[in-house]
């Protein structure tokens, strides 16, 4: 009987090695960003980010073999969102500010929806990437909101392995911060 156990263990700790879980993002690494160290161009107030979705782990699912799998972050995307959106806006020669200023842009984002969806078919791309945020801009008296949306596919030979899943959303995760750091740039 306990070689019995030893076994099924051993067979669930194999069939579990290659499947891509408890994902870590790295920190935000913005493109095409212009650095001003030493100038100020305007104020920022990062009001707040929430997460909206159900599951704060929940990242996607992949399936392999007719069965479905859950896939989760141990970052916690609320934490990633504002020290990426101070960084991006830092470079961006904003300086953040800690309270309600009344030249300070004020900024408030929701994480809605994030998925990465692998699907075990090799006919095109079998990797299907959605990112909600719901973003608001306010600044004297002037506020609007907006949804950003990316979406992004891949094709992967074979089921992604963990780094192949953590790359595939940071590359949707850093896209986001600098559109939203840019639409800021023309309010």
């Amino acid at each position: 009987m306990r070689n019995l156990v030893l076994i099924v263990l051993g067979l669930m700790i194999i069939g579990c090695a290659d499947k891509p879980n408890d994902l870590v993002f790295g920190a935000y690494e913005g493109e095409n960003v212009k650095i001003y160290p030493n100038k100020v161009v305007q104020k920022l107030f990062i009001a707040s980010v929430s997460d909206a979705r159900e599951n704060y782990k929940d990242v996607g699912y992949f399936e392999q073999n007719g069965n479905f799998y859950l896939v989760e972050t141990q970052t916690s995307l609320r934490v990633w969102f504002f020290k990426a959106l101070e960084d991006a806006f830092k470079a961006r020669g904003y300086e953040i500010v800690d309270e309600e200023h009344k030249d300070a842009l004020k900024l408030k984002l929701s994480i809605e929806k994030i998925s990465a969806v692998y699907k075990q078919h090799t006919s095109s791309d079998n990797m299907f990437g959605t990112l909600l945020l719901k973003v608001s801009y306010a600044k004297y008296g002037k506020n609007e909101a907006k949804t950003l949306k990316l979406s992004q596919n891949a094709l992967y030979p074979n089921l992604p392995n963990k780094d192949e899943y953590e790359a595939f959303i940071q590359t949707m995760l850093n896209k986001s911060v600098d559109e939203i750091a840019q639409k800021a740039l023309n309010f």
